[in-house]
């Protein structure tokens, strides 16, 4: 079983992954191709050297300038994208939560900070769960460090705080983790406390790490709901929207039954049995 939230967050992430790597590649093609230009002139001013481009004025630096102007942007470039990636997780777990009080009645409480409970924290206990029970406790580090590392990058603290510290000290113990369940990591390393510089390989392996961890939340809180919980939900949406079709019945069951199959499919990823039809009858 998945959500539609999980699906739109994987493809946000993988746009965002997308981004970043087509930006690296042109920047590092033009350093290449203009590498002779720049030894050539280097006091040559970007203005003068590429008077085709409109934006060569706007962006006016001498040649020997650029390739550090490149790396700066690509550095800015990986904190907005991992940041904006977080965003889009935060996204998620509101939507998701969302998705648990209309199916368990249940309500999101107010993350408390002498607790530090986080929202997904409080969703799952709203389910009479825990993160840390749900996951483990390596991969709710490994959430936490995400979140605590895109914390350090907003709020720009000179000093990590004490959690974060936490978990780098048990940073390599966590790679072996996730080496030992065949996650490539692409050289991102857990034990380094700079938080603001980003290896173009250190986000890949974030969002292979956000991926895993986002779907594993969603199958475990669709786990803790339940199947029958799900259906008797979806039956409920759909008598609301296809209240024309609904009042056909019994004549139009074959129907009925096709077209709320299609939306448990598409909507949890659940497939519609015989005894599942029962529900068509209520």
């Amino acid at each position: 079983m998945r959500t539609l939230y999980l699906v739109s967050l994987l493809k946000e992430i993988s746009t965002i992954n997308r981004g970043f790597m087509m930006s690296s590649f042109i920047g590092d093609d033009f350093l290449i191709k203009s590498s002779a230009q720049i030894a050539a002139t280097p006091t040559a001013l970007t203005s003068d050297a590429y008077k085709t481009n409109p934006h060569s004025k706007r962006f006016n630096f001498r040649l020997d300038h650029l390739p550090q102007e490149l790396k700066d942007h690509q550095q800015f470039e990986f904190r907005s994208s991992f940041v904006f990636a977080n965003s889009y997780f935060e996204a998620y777990v509101i939507n998701l939560d969302g998705l648990v009080g209309r199916v368990a009645h249940k309500r999101l409480l107010i993350p408390s900070k002498d607790k530090g409970d986080t929202a997904l924290e409080l969703m799952f206990k709203s389910l009479g769960s825990s993160v840390a029970l749900e996951l483990g406790s390596v991969e709710h580090d490994t959430l936490r460090y995400i979140r605590l590392r895109r914390n350090e990058i907003v709020h720009r603290d000179e000093e990590i705080t004490d959690g974060l510290r936490r978990i780098l000290g048990r940073g390599r113990s966590i790679m072996d983790y996730w080496e030992k369940h065949e996650l490539n990591l692409s050289n991102l390393d857990l034990t380094v406390s700079v938080m603001d510089r980003f290896a173009e390989l250190d986000l890949v392996g974030l969002f292979r790490l956000l991926r895993y961890l986002s779907a594993k939340i969603d199958e475990r809180i669709l786990e803790l709901l339940g199947r029958q919980a799900l259906i008797d939900f979806a039956w409920q949406e759909f008598k609301t929207v296809k209240k024309k079709e609904v009042n056909n019945l019994p004549q139009a069951f074959g129907k009925v039954r096709g077209s709320f199959a299609h939306e448990l499919m598409i909507n949890f990823q659940i497939n519609m049995t015989e005894a599942d039809t029962a529900i068509l009858n209520t």
